[in-house]
Parts: structure tokens; C-alpha cells; sequence
């Protein structure tokens, strides 16, 4: 069995991505379908560390969502910009993709979809996750990313590194992380030197089955 990654193909010879692969523009909303508010949470905090690290700007807006992210499970449709049409990349249940998005087309009504994997278990809190988890937080980082314009690296130390690293929390931006999306988008209003952004762990922990929807602190109602 291969190592658990993102479900994106990896993009050979190429580092940056082009600029017709950007945002027409530079504030941006997501939402995060049927999510709790721990979920939501910890999504608005991936998104954060992108808009630290740039001169982008997110807010959450569940009916008009530029990324929309979901879990999806095995062979799933698309959730909004395809109209239920079949995804492209089925799951293959755990310690496989544990999740995938979708990189930008061109078309002006484009909503980028990022699709995680239902049946792996979740660490949905800020912080550290137990062994046979998978951080959340961590892997909308990532996903977020490609649905920004960003390919995978192969920089094992990269947000944007392909397999699901060994530490998964923090969550720390390189500085190639950082010129790359600054590439895309540019850097923060009065920023002097690219600032690599990070988070702190905390104490707590809550993980989850997104399948049987339950947690230590909060019960689910997902799908």
C-alpha cells in the first residue's frame, strides 16, 4: 500500500504556478459543507495562514462560496460547480488520498471544490493529533493551496509536499511556500521581507470518524 498523500497529481518541472492559474482577484470565500463549528473553525485558521503569508483575504460565505470544501467518500459526485456530475478522482478508503482539490479553469463562475476523504479518522482541533489520525488542519493547508494555484512541491518540509508528513503539527510555511503565493498574489500591503507564518499547538484534544460522526466534545451531523 503506498504512502497516504494528497489525491492531486504532481506537476512535473514546474515550481511556480502561471499566472493565468490565479484568482482574478484577491478576496476570496469558502465554506465548508454541513461542517460543525470545530470544523469551521480550524478551516477558517488554514485559511488564515494563507492570507498571512499574502496579500489575500477569505471570509466564509456558505451560498456563494468561491472554494467549497466537503467530505466525500469512495466514488462521489461533484458537490456545486458540476451539477452532481461524477468526481474525477474516487477515494479508496483509509491510509489512501485523503484528499483532493481543484485547480482553476479560466471560467468566471469556477468554484473550486476540495473533496476529504469521509472514511479517515480526523483530528478536526488545532492541535497535535494521536497516532492512526490525520490532521485536519494540516490537509486543508495543503488543499487550499492547489485550490489557490499552487502545484505540489517536492520539498518534503512544504505545506505544499504531496504524502502526509510524519509531523503534522505545526503547521509551518517554508520560505519557498511563502514566495510562491506571493507570486500568485503578491505580499501583504507594507510587507518588507517575506514572513513565514506558523501556528502553536495547544493541549486539547478532539478527534473524529468522520464516518460515524462522533467526537470526545461534540456529536456530528455531517451528511
Amino acid at each position: 500500500m503506498g504512502k497516504p498523500r494528497c489525491g492531486v497529481e504532481d506537476i512535473s518541472e514546474r515550481t511556480f504556478a502561471p499566472l493565468s492559474d490565479k484568482w482574478p482577484r484577491k478576496h476570496l470565500k469558502w465554506n465548508f459543507h454541513l461542517a460543525n463549528d470545530i470544523i469551521l473553525k480550524t478551516t477558517r485558521a488554514a485559511f488564515d495562514l494563507w492570507a498571512a503569508n499574502s496579500s489575500l483575504t477569505f471570509e466564509r460565505d456558505s451560498l456563494n462560496p468561491d472554494i467549497l470544501i466537503s467530505f466525500r467518500e469512495e466514488r462521489h459526485a461533484m458537490l456545486y460547480s458540476r451539477q452532481n456530475e461524477p468526481c474525477s478522482s474516487a477515494f479508496r478508503g483509509p491510509n489512501g488520498d485523503v484528499a483532493h482539490a481543484f485547480f482553476l479553469t479560466g471560467d468566471p463562475n469556477f468554484v473550486s471544490e476540495v473533496h476529504v476523504d469521509k472514511a479517515e479518522t480526523w483530528q478536526i482541533q488545532l492541535t497535535k493529533n494521536p497516532p492512526g489520525t490525520y490532521n485536519l488542519f494540516q490537509t486543508l493547508t495543503l488543499e487550499i493551496g492547489h485550490a489557490l494555484g499552487l502545484p505540489h512541491t517536492f520539498r518534503e518540509d512544504s505545506v505544499m509536499f504531496a504524502f502526509v508528513p510524519e509531523k503534522t503539527f505545526s503547521v509551518q510555511f517554508t520560505l519557498e511556500d511563502v514566495l510562491s503565493i506571493q507570486h500568485l498574489y503578491g505580499a501583504k500591503e507594507n510587507a518588507k521581507v517575506p514572513k513565514v507564518i506558523t501556528t502553536t499547538p495547544t493541549t486539547t484534544t478532539t478527534t473524529t470518524t468522520i464516518a460515524t460522526t462522533t467526537t470526545k466534545d461534540v456529536e456530528m451531523d455531517l451528511y
